[in-house]
């Protein structure tokens, strides 16, 4: 039976997706799929009685995705995680994406990520060793790849990647990352470069060449010579 207005839905959906695009799980957020939830933390009850530990915790996530037609609905709740765990935002939501991101890794998952880069066959893959975490994520986000981490959570830049620099991947092949320490300098700055090229001056037929030789979707606005950009 139907328990609720569509409107009153439609205005709950909003709100738990708020959580996720501007609230207190903005670090679960995904670039190419939505989800939406809510955070919970609370003090346990002390039993047999009317009070509460000032000590013991429950920490829940209850989210859903994709925003646009929830299809899966995934609650976390963790029992007295240690202090530092003990709100939801902090422990019960990064595991909410871990297991998202699982589910969309899945060979028979029916619940498709969306990007506009996606739609394109392949893609090259970026040279990503020597990158910051937040780099790294932030150039597969990008490009649209749908990617998975591993290694120790104080590793602070990436020392291999699966599929290598520089060959054709399928657009919905998962990339792995592996964290780690490293001596060398960051490749922040190269990286840039080599993933999108200088094609201001170019004619558009040098610079679609060019731009699809670096595996760089383009879309093109006018004709002619190309007199800007809007990355670099």
């Amino acid at each position: 039976r139907q328990v609720s207005s569509k409107a009153a839905c439609d205005t709950m959906l909003s709100y738990i997706q708020d959580v996720v695009d501007d609230g207190t799980a903005t670090h679960i957020r995904m670039d190419y799929i939505s989800v939406g939830g809510k955070t919970g933390t609370a003090e346990k009850n002390v039993e047999g009685t009317r009070g509460y530990s000032s000590g013991k915790y429950n920490a829940v996530f209850a989210g859903m995705f994709p925003m646009e037609n929830p299809q899966m609905v995934v609650v976390v709740f963790y029992d007295e995680p240690s202090h530092y765990y003990r709100f939801g935002s902090m422990s019960a939501a990064p595991s909410f994406k871990k297991i998202v991101e699982n589910i969309l890794f899945m060979p028979d998952c029916q619940i498709p990520p969306y990007n506009e880069r996606l739609l394109q066959t392949s893609l090259k893959m970026p040279d990503l060793i020597n990158m910051s975490v937040e780099n790294a994520e932030r150039s597969l986000n990008r490009f649209g790849f749908l990617y998975k981490i591993e290694g120790p959570d104080s590793a602070s830049v990436v020392i291999d990647q699966f599929p290598k620099a520089g060959i054709s991947v399928d657009k919905n092949h998962p990339i792995t990352l592996k964290l780690g320490k490293s001596k060398d300098k960051p490749a922040e700055e190269s990286l840039a470069k080599a993933i999108m090229p200088n094609l201001v001056g170019m004619t558009l037929r040098k610079a679609v060449k060019t731009a699809s030789e670096r595996g760089v979707p383009v879309k093109i606005v006018g004709s002619g010579v190309i007199r800007k950009q809007s990355l670099l």
